[in-house]
C-alpha cells in the first residue's frame, strides 16, 4: 500500500509512495514498469498520479516507452466535496516522446541532476 516490488504477469513494478504532512497536502505515487528482456529488465511505462489532499484534485500521467506515447490527466477528482459545486470533468491530452530504452541496471538518479538534459523517467 506504501509502495514496494512486485511481479505478476513478467511485469516488475516498483511502486513509490510519497506524503507530505507538516503544513503540506501533497501526496504522489510513481509506479516504474519493467520488463525482462535478456539478462536485463528494461523500462516499459511509469504511471505517476498526485493529488492535493486538501482540494482532492489531482493529476495523472503514463508513459509508454514501448509505443513512445504519454498521456495526462488533468483535473482528477479524487476526493468529492461534500458542497458546492461538482469539479469540471477532467482532461486528457496526448504526446509522443520518442521510443527510448532505460534499463534498471542503467538507471542512476544522479543522471536527475540536471535537470533540463535528464531523461524524462526523473522528471515524472
Amino acid at each position: 500500500e506504501d509502495g514496494g516490488v512486485s511481479l505478476a504477469k513478467g511485469v516488475l513494478t516498483v511502486s513509490l509512495h510519497y506524503w507530505l504532512s507538516c503544513g503540506s497536502y501533497g501526496v504522489t505515487n510513481k509506479a516504474y514498469k519493467f520488463r525482462k528482456e535478456g539478462a536485463r529488465y528494461r523500462l516499459i511505462g511509469l504511471d505517476v498520479n498526485s493529488y492535493s489532499r486538501s482540494t482532492g484534485m489531482g493529476d495523472e500521467s503514463s508513459i509508454n516507452y514501448l509505443t513512445g506515447r504519454k498521456s495526462v490527466t488533468s483535473g482528477v477528482v479524487v476526493m468529492e466535496p461534500e458542497d458546492g459545486p461538482k469539479p469540471a470533468p477532467p482532461k486528457i491530452s496526448w504526446s509522443r516522446i520518442g521510443k527510448q530504452r532505460f534499463y534498471l541496471d542503467s538507471m542512476d538518479r544522479k543522471a536527475c541532476d540536471d535537470y533540463e538534459s535528464s531523461p524524462n523517467w526523473c522528471r515524472e
